[in-house]
């Protein structure tokens, strides 16, 4: 059943992560009217708050599909072999812990409780996130469960393309109850007829759209690798990883001898494989294979995992028997020794921007052809050709995503509707072309640079201001409590910085 009543709304906000959730508080705080009108609706396909951070919504989402694949590039056959990789759009993983200390992810106006780690756990920032919505009573405007299916805008008709969708008509949003709810119903019910009732088809109108689904929506890996037909073992994702208990579980089924420890290759040196190389260096033989050895992240990231573990610059390919050849010379004597065969190779490659729900049109506007950058966005956030569709907590490396999408928003409720030029805002745009880092800030300085021109154009608090009032002196707090117990939570961190200077 298909319903197609059209509710009008002032703002649709696809997502009810961070991002979502302070889109949310700060529209319904700066026109209160629309709290009493229901003018906003957030969509979110799970059944919580809080975006990845969101556990359950790991096995609401359902989504454990090898989704991904890598062809053979030394493959000769038609069609070329393809070996699937399994994915997830929810990517926290047991034991994980932020790599944000608390006191920089927090909003500005509901900070942690104290007796919260330093760096929080995937759990504590979920409940965080749920309290944060409960204090500001949003849930009324969430609508769980609900599959944003197509975000669409009828071209203008005026012949005026630089204002293209800006000043009139308005977004056609189309939702369906989530894959699985729909699942839910029809295991409860068994009726087709039921099924059907459940599965309904409601449309909204809405004269802007915020998208905040986050960056880790689809999974990538490489397209090929030679000789990956010679593989036997299971393909992952990073964001499909669990546990290490969850790969022996998977891969034993396979094994008819149980040699002392499984092989796992993770290709990609970054925060995640890092971080899950150190976790599964206990109990399983792992080699992480980086791109390019970089000395300044990886030492850090890799210090202490490269005393249990190997780590290899690049796959050259993978032979008959199933071993993989590094590209590194050095590599060679020791792959004659120890030659490595992986039962399972896990790729912590990145992911892709990706938004299904819109129109061609605007997907290819905003969207590098490889998914791999954002363009022509009027301070990282509005679509230049239609400045009605923003895109809100897109930028990466920051010192704090909470203070970002804050003055991201503060600048939204305060000028986000106002009549922008599109000369006005290609120079905005101009101004950082030669950026080779696109939507990355690398930390510092790019970072508190964007925050202080967006301070600028609100009139608000510059970052060091806010740092200071706002985070300075919690954050302080912090950390001579982890110098005190080193033992506790950060002890980690602290030990593999020291082993880094070594």
């Amino acid at each position: 059943m298909t319903d197609r009543t059209s509710k009008d709304l002032e703002v649709a906000i696809i997502g009810a992560g961070p991002s979502g959730i302070q889109a949310a508080k700060a529209i319904l705080e700066a026109f209160p009217k629309w709290r009493e009108e229901a003018a906003i609706a957030v969509f979110e396909e799970s059944g919580d708050v809080g975006g990845i951070w969101n556990r359950d919504g790991r096995n609401q989402r359902g989504n454990y599909t090898p989704d991904l694949h890598i062809a053979d590039a030394a493959s000769k056959q038609a069609p070329p072999f393809t070996l699937p990789v399994a994915s997830s759009t929810q990517p926290i993983y047991e034991d994980l812990s932020a790599n944000v200390p608390r006191d920089l992810l927090n909003f500005q106006d509901m900070p942690f409780p104290r007796d919260v780690p330093m760096f929080p756990k995937p759990h504590q920032l979920g409940t965080y996130f749920r309290e944060y919505a409960k204090r500001f009573e949003l849930s009324p405007f969430i609508q769980f469960h609900t599959t944003v299916v197509e975000c669409t805008k009828q071209q203008q008709d005026d012949g005026d393309s630089q204002r293209e969708g800006a000043s009139g008509g308005a977004w056609t949003i189309m939702v369906t109850p989530s894959r699985n709810t729909q699942l839910e119903h029809e295991n409860d019910t068994m009726d087709t007829e039921n099924a059907k009732e459940t599965s309904q088809t409601r449309f909204y109108t809405s004269k802007r759209v915020l998208v905040c689904t986050g960056h880790h929506r689809k999974a990538f890996v490489p397209s090929t690798i030679a000789g990956i037909r010679h593989f036997r073992g299971i393909a992952l994702h990073s964001s499909a990883f669990q546990s290490p208990e969850a790969c022996i579980a998977s891969i034993g089924s396979q094994r008819r001898n149980s040699p002392p420890a499984l092989k796992l290759l993770i290709v990609g040196g970054s925060i995640s494989g890092a971080d899950i190389a150190k976790t599964c260096a206990k109990t399983m033989d792992v080699a992480v294979s980086v791109r390019r050895w970089r000395t300044i992240p990886h030492k850090l990231l890799l210090s202490s995992f490269r005393k249990q573990g190997k780590i290899r610059t690049g796959i050259s390919h993978i032979d008959e028997d199933g071993v993989v050849h590094f590209n590194n010379g050095d590599d060679d004597s020791d792959m004659m020794q120890h030659p490595f065969r992986p039962d399972i190779i896990l790729f912590a490659t990145g992911y892709r921007y990706a938004y299904p729900f819109l129109s061609t049109r605007h997907h290819d506007a905003v969207c590098e052809a490889d998914g791999f950058k954002m363009k022509d966005l009027y301070l990282r956030m509005l679509h230049r050709d239609d400045p009605s569709l923003g895109f809100i907590g897109i930028p990466t490396q920051v010192m704090s995503p909470m203070m970002m999408i804050e003055t991201q928003m503060h600048w939204y409720v305060r000028q986000g509707s106002c009549d922008l030029s599109k000369e006005t805002m290609q120079k905005e745009i101009d101004a950082r072309k030669d950026d080779a880092t696109q939507d990355s800030m690398q930390l510092i300085p790019g970072f508190i640079v964007y925050f202080n021109q967006m301070a600028r154009l609100t009139g608000t608090q510059g970052f060091w201001r806010s740092f200071y009032k706002h985070r300075l002196f919690p954050l302080l707090s912090s950390i001579w409590t982890l110098c005190i117990w080193p033992q506790g939570d950060g002890a980690s961190m602290k030990n593999d910085i020291s082993d880094a200077r070594k």
